[in-house]
């Protein structure tokens, strides 16, 4: 039996981005995943737009959560959904979990390849991205070499190590850097599999 892997998504008014988001979660070659989405703040369409898809309030493999405001705007500190992500980690059943932001989409085959990268060792994955965004080449992970969609974790590093901070931006590559700092292992898994808008989507099929 597979290990569940559980996906967290942040996201507030973007629906139609979104939306690809959560199509390249459908179609994951992987057999064992939850999706959790967690809307920072008050946003119907989204709402809405979820709804269509499947995903509702309560336990579900498709799931769906709202805040009760706008943390990066009630905040002041440019969370960037950092308190969304880890609203959703803290939340996941997963023995994994992953990230995936909602303007980015994963190849069918990304879950797969990403926990198949794994050792029993192991307590986290990072992997290269295509398109506009700016990265330096090749491991280890770090800043400028790790976007949040390009990470996953075993559950337990949440308890062992700490995840993204809502306190600003501290998050992607400053929090990997966090867990080589405290001894934390990890692999990287090499080909693209995530995909910034305007990237080239090697063997998705997005639409």
């Amino acid at each position: 039996m597979a290990d569940l892997v559980t996906v967290v998504t942040s996201t507030w008014q973007r629906p139609q981005t979104l939306l690809r988001a959560v199509q390249s979660v459908a179609a994951q070659t992987y057999p064992d995943v939850e999706h959790i989405v967690v809307i920072d703040g008050d946003d119907p369409h989204t709402v809405d737009t979820l709804d269509r898809e499947g995903y509702s309030y309560g336990l579900s493999r498709l799931r769906m959560v709202s805040l009760g405001r706008n943390w990066s705007l009630y905040s002041g500190d440019g969370g960037f959904g950092a308190t969304c992500r880890l609203t959703g980690a803290w939340l996941g059943a997963g023995e994994f979990i992953t990230y995936l932001d909602d303007d980015v989409t994963y190849s069918p085959e990304h879950i797969e390849g990403m926990v198949a990268t794994f050792e029993p060792s192991t307590q986290f994955v990072t992997c290269p991205w295509d398109g506009p965004v700016p990265q330096c080449p090749g491991p280890p992970p770090g800043v400028c070499r790790t976007d949040t969609s390009t990470i996953m974790h075993r559950a337990i590093v949440l308890r062992d190590a700490g995840g993204f901070h809502p306190d600003g931006y501290a998050g992607d590559g400053y929090m990997v850097e966090r867990w080589l700092a405290k001894g934390l292992t990890w692999k990287f898994k090499e080909g693209a599999t995530v995909h910034h808008p305007n990237g080239v989507h090697h063997g998705g099929q997005m639409p």
